[in-house]
């Protein structure tokens, strides 16, 4: 029993360890001290990725409030409530991903209420699409996020398959189940995914998610008809789900930052550090440097959801609302996004 503990261990750590060295899993940043600026070449989406590693609906805020800081949107108050307004601005420096928002917020209507903002699910993905892509390209992911993951869940689902395989040929061999026409449709399926799971893994060829999940329900009622045994039937099912948690885990923190991209991540913390501080002395130093220090910081203080005390400065310091806010302090202290993508 202890020997098979000790093996036991040994792989988890090695698999793990393993993954880390491929996906940086066990990648734990601290900040090293405040930073008081956004660094300079990422936008407040490129921001939101970087923070970690998802692009996420509720980002597309700092990213609206980052473009108005830019002279593309206004934010008007009037009798219809609080409206984004498309400014007439006919600069082009903007990156992909944040014309990408632009079109997609202002498809419609150059009017939009601040909680009633609809997106396209396909211009969302291509909005995380296109964020991916610029940090891959500016040095801070070796790869895109969003295709590391999908290689391992669907390396796990080929090794899975390849493993159901070998589950039913075993079954054959044994005798619990006959080798016949019919018990051929297991075989064949597990053998299938296997290899349609290869192709896409190698050449990105379409994976036909629908017929391999009925193939694989066939293949399972099969094994229960000719073995009479809920524990074989049951088997590969509840290892796919002891095994579903940890690789949910898993998921969640695969990364594949490059050394640029550990230290941004690094000042983008120390930025979220000085943020929750409210050092008041600082920021009115910062102020006097810049008159609209909390404008630019603004979009940041959402991304880390400090938005509300950071609101509070402008009255606290007497500081005049953005030149792009049309309405009372009060209202945009009070101010609401909301959302969804259909």
């Amino acid at each position: 029993m202890e020997n098979i503990l000790i093996a036991t261990i040994a792989v988890i750590a090695t698999v793990t360890l393993f993954l880390d060295s491929k996906f940086n899993i066990l990648l734990k940043i601290k900040a090293i001290s405040p930073r008081y600026r956004p660094l300079k070449d990422l936008s407040a989406i490129e921001a939101g990725l970087l923070k970690d590693n998802f692009v996420e609906f509720k980002e597309l805020i700092p990213a609206i409030l980052e473009l108005a800081n830019l002279g593309f949107i206004e934010i008007i108050e009037d009798e219809r409530g609080t409206l984004i307004k498309r400014a007439e601005n006919r600069r082009r420096d903007l990156n992909s991903a944040q014309l990408m928002i632009m079109y997609s917020i202002f498809k419609n209507s150059t009017l939009v209420p601040t909680t009633a903002i609809r997106i396209r699910s396909y211009h969302f993905d291509d909005i995380k699409r296109k964020t991916y892509n610029l940090l891959v390209e500016k040095g801070y992911y070796r790869e895109s996020v969003s295709r590391s993951r999908k290689k391992f869940i669907l390396s796990v689902a080929a090794i899975l398959a390849s493993t159901f395989t070998l589950y039913i040929f075993y079954l054959i061999f044994q005798k619990i189940i006959p080798f016949n026409t019919y018990t051929f449709i297991p075989v064949a399926t597990a053998i299938y995914a296997t290899y349609r799971l290869y192709l896409y893994l190698k050449y990105e060829v379409t994976l036909p998610k629908k017929t391999l999940f009925t193939f694989t329900l066939i293949s399972i009622f099969f094994i229960y008809f000719y073995s009479n045994s809920i524990i074989l039937t049951l088997a590969p099912i509840v290892i796919m789900l002891i095994i579903y948690f940890p690789i949910r885990v898993i998921t969640k923190r695969i990364n594949t930052l490059t050394k640029k991209g550990i230290e941004a991540k690094r000042e983008l913390l120390g930025l979220r550090e000085f943020i929750s501080r409210v050092d008041v002395e600082k920021i009115d130093f910062m102020l006097n440097e810049n008159s609209s220090y909390l404008d630019i910081i603004l979009p940041y203080a959402v991304l880390f959801e400090l938005n509300s005390h950071w609101l509070k400065l402008y009255k606290a310091l007497e500081a005049k609302t953005p030149y792009w806010f049309k309405g009372s302090l009060n209202s945009f202290s009070s101010i609401e996004f909301s959302g969804v993508i259909d």
